[in-house]
């Protein structure tokens, strides 16, 4: 052990995921995850893709973003229609169900830009579980000032598929 390690402590790392996956393998299980919503319902039916989607830094008062959240958004946008620029945003509207969302984009940085698909009116009847805290993450974040991570937990990436595309019991 050497002397920084006895004076402050060896760092601990968080438990390595069981298993990993590639940043593509991951975002193709979110694009099948998010084809597998439209099969059963359409998106806006999980409470679970509302809860990445909406994960907004600014409302943390903080600069991150969150790779789930990026991803889950970049896969999902093709199944809305987008409509006018309102406020900061567009708003768009789902094609299965016609729930609207606001869409927001922005760069804090040349290292950190994020977006948000925050609900404005659900439609869909919800068939998804309900969102739980700990959030659960594989990609995690980047950023200047990131969230409580005391409100989040790393899991693998199947654990990941798993939660979001849990149905209600």
């Amino acid at each position: 052990m050497g002397l920084l390690d006895r004076l402050l402590g060896k760092h601990k790392q968080e438990n390595p995921p069981v298993h990993p996956v590639s940043k593509e393998e991951f975002s193709e299980m979110i694009r099948q995850t998010i084809a597998w919503y439209q099969e059963v319902a359409c998106p806006c039916a999980f409470p679970r893709f509302i809860q990445y989607t909406r994960i907004d830094c600014v409302d943390w008062g903080k600069s991150f973003s969150m790779y789930e959240t990026e991803m889950i958004i970049a896969h999902a946008l093709t199944f809305y229609i987008k409509g006018n620029e309102q406020g900061e945003g567009a708003i768009y509207s789902c094609k299965k169900c016609s729930s609207t969302f606001q869409f927001g984009w922005s760069d804090f940085s040349i290292h950190v830009s994020r977006s948000y698909f925050k609900p404005l009116q659900l439609n869909a009847t919800q068939v998804g579980a309900d969102a739980q805290t700990p959030i659960p993450y594989y990609g995690g974040f980047s950023g200047h000032a990131l969230p409580d991570q005391q409100l989040f937990r790393h899991v693998d990436a199947p654990a990941f598929i798993t939660y979001i595309r849990a149905l209600k019991s």
